[in-house]
């Protein structure tokens, strides 16, 4: 089944929270890009997901400790395929060795520091087998060298390295050169006989590795899990109910990206509430009055979900999805030289096939724009009826009249019902230059399911506003009003 493509996760805002999150290990960073959507049957592995962020939460809440931790996880390096190499029999160079040494330190401090915290799936087996090899001193720091003591002819080899060194740096320029050369055979010794402990580290390291890329792989979940509580606790979310009836609920739903976009042009953001079940929903509203938003909103908020995230709002209540998907007008296969509503069509086709197979969740936003008005009203009106058919929930924003119908639920953006005209146009007038920014700030942007059939006339009201010329808009209004 399908789940967004990565222009689709872009364009509705994913991408953006995936920025924002804070992965501090390669392991983390790994587990984020290899994310997969949880599918349908996998309620209960979801559940245990968000028990897992809930947990995480405290750590986060603990500043003290989240900060060991944080220090712990920037520290690590990426030696997953120095373990798998370990494992064909490969012999480990010092870089290599120094790294592993490291990495089972850091995971013995972690395996300490969250022993008051067990969290189910995030298990760190002990690494003193592997700190012991690679610690022989017991010295406890972060540095690596083949030692001495790993070897007694190691160490006589270098203890006549460095009497030959001392003698260079005192003798005399006839002695000097002869000493030189004992010296590199010496070295030659030394590096035969580092080989050799190496090659009997790593066949020692050897069947140790598995535990180490199982510790890998819980450092990597623990990473994301992490970055999902701390931005839990950052937007004070709350953990989702998983449902199994084909349904949709949730209150101040919200585009982080949208809204951070919107605060940032000193404007206030508003949160939706929505009720969707299987079938289709229809959002109806004028160009500028919100349905993209809304949609964007909705669509993301459904996808974080069903990536093991918390969507963004209060009282969130929806089921797995066997596919999830997005058509918008700006698509991707435009550019392959495909017309706007050509590329719907195709994209619609590919939508179809999943239809028969399961229940999704589909929006489409303006569908059939692209072609001319009345057989777009006929199509997208259509399209209504033939996805009310079936078991996905299927959202659509449309400025088109006639396309609900009684079987369709209908959805209409308030837009500036509630505004008063003459005082808004008075404020438009006075800062013509500003009229946009003026408009934005009364247009109410918030969902309210209503019973009528025919979409709202704010266009009208936004071409008055905006002080379009009055001959234009007294063509406009005899039109409305059938006049000839």
């Amino acid at each position: 089944m399908r789940y967004l493509d990565k222009e689709q996760r872009k364009k509705i805002g994913y991408e953006y929270i995936v920025e924002k999150l804070q992965i501090q290990s390669p392991y983390g960073r790994r587990k984020l890009q290899n994310l997969k959507p949880y599918l349908k049957g996998q309620e209960d592995l979801l559940a245990l997901e968000h028990r897992r962020i809930e947990r995480v939460r405290k750590i986060v809440d603990d500043r003290t400790l989240y900060t060991k931790v944080e220090m712990l996880l920037m520290r690590v390096k990426d030696v997953e395929n120095t373990c798998i190499s370990c494992e064909k029999g490969k012999v480990l160079d010092e870089v290599e060795l120094y790294e592993l040494k490291v990495q089972s330190m850091v995971i013995e401090e972690m395996r300490g520091l969250l022993s008051d915290f067990e969290i189910e799936g995030v298990k760190f087996t002990s690494q003193e087998e592997i700190t012991a090899l690679l610690d022989p001193n017991r010295d406890g720091l972060p540095t690596y060298h083949i030692y001495s003591s790993y070897s007694e002819r190691l160490r006589e080899i270098r203890d006549k390295k460095r009497e030959l060194e001392k003698r260079i740096m005192a003798g005399d320029l006839d002695s000097v050169e002869e000493l030189r050369e004992q010296r590199l055979e010496v070295v030659v010794e030394e590096g035969a006989e580092e080989l050799v402990i190496r090659k009997d580290l790593s066949k020692k390291l050897e069947p140790l590795m598995e535990g180490m890329l199982e510790n890998i792989a819980a450092l990597g979940r623990l990473d994301l899990l992490l970055a999902k509580g701390r931005f839990c606790n950052h937007f004070n979310l709350v953990s989702p109910k998983i449902n199994s009836e084909s349904k949709i609920s949730a209150k101040n739903l919200i585009n982080l990206q949208i809204k951070e976009m919107v605060e940032g042009q000193g404007q206030e953001y508003t949160p939706i509430d929505v009720e969707l079940s299987k079938g289709t929903t229809v959002i109806t509203g004028a160009n500028m009055g919100g349905k993209t938003v809304a949609l964007k909103t909705i669509t993301l908020n459904v996808f974080l979900f069903q990536m093991g995230f918390y969507p963004m709002g209060e009282g969130v209540s929806m089921p797995l999805f066997d596919f999830i998907d997005f058509i918008s007008d700006d698509m991707q296969d435009i550019s392959k030289g495909l017309s706007t509503f050509g590329a719907e069509m195709m994209k619609l086709k590919e939508i179809m096939i999943f239809l028969h197979r399961g229940q999704g969740f589909v929006a489409l936003d303006e569908f059939a724009r692209g072609t001319n008005p009345y057989e777009g009203q006929k199509i997208a009106k259509s399209l209504g009826e033939y996805l009310n058919d079936f078991g996905t929930i299927s959202l659509m924003a449309t400025h088109y009249d006639g396309v609900v119908n009684e079987d369709i639920v209908h959805y209409q953006v308030v837009g500036l019902r509630d505004v008063d005209f003459e005082k808004l146009k008075r404020k438009i007038d006075l800062n013509k230059r500003g009229s946009i920014g003026i408009l934005q700030k009364y247009m109410d942007y918030r969902l309210e399911r209503c019973e009528g059939y025919e979409a709202p006339k704010d266009a009208l009201n936004i071409t008055m506003l905006l002080g379009i010329h009055e001959d234009f808009t007294h063509h406009i209004l005899k039109n409305y009003k059938g006049e000839s």
